[in-house]
């Protein structure tokens, strides 16, 4: 079960709502080690190799989405 200590504070999801540039880098340095995990995909070499990494584009895009949903979110 998730812990108010597991989430960001809500300080910084009101002030990242109203676009505060270090509230949404607060919040996305929060999550990042979950949306790396999030953005693994299999990668193969010239010999047929697979390797497990993160794709960077992929991450990039959830980061993305993240940004525009913490935007147009309203606090009451």
């Amino acid at each position: 079960m998730r812990t108010a200590k597991d989430c960001p504070a809500f300080e910084s999801i009101a002030l990242a709502s109203n676009k505060d540039a270090d509230a949404l880098g607060d919040i996305l340095k929060h999550y990042d080690d979950y949306i790396s995990k999030a953005s693994l995909r299999p990668f193969y070499d010239e010999y047929g190799r697979e390797y497990v990494a993160v794709d960077q584009e992929l991450k990039g895009l959830i980061r993305t989405a993240l940004v525009e949903r913490i935007v147009k979110f309203k606090v009451a």
